[in-house]
């Protein structure tokens, strides 16, 4: 069990984690409950899988040794959207942006 933390409350991380032994690792969403499969690859009797850590995030990483060693690649994310400008209704209240009281 490998419980990793992001203690910079300002700071994303994009790291490559390193786990020594064989298996399979699993991600234990501690929101929701689920077990879920993370991308990794086996280097030199290392587990080797990339996670990002939000600012004060975690992860609860399981080796499931039982599981014998296995390869998920990564998949390619890629996320993009707009909103319409018509989205957004902007009403003057004040003359100033800033109102001191």
């Amino acid at each position: 069990m490998f419980f990793l933390a992001n203690i910079s409350q300002e700071l994303t991380i994009d790291t490559e984690v390193r786990i020594k032994g064989n298996g399979k690792l699993e991600y234990w969403n501690l929101e929701n409950g689920k077990v879920e499969s993370v991308p990794q690859r086996k280097s030199r009797g290392y587990i080797i899988t990339k996670l990002q850590f939000a600012p004060t995030a975690s992860h609860l990483l399981i080796l499931n040794e039982e599981a014998g060693t296995i390869h998920i690649p990564e998949k390619i994310k890629s996320t993009a959207w707009q909103v319409p400008i018509s989205f957004y209704k902007v009403k003057r209240n004040d003359p100033n942006a800033l109102t001191l009281d």
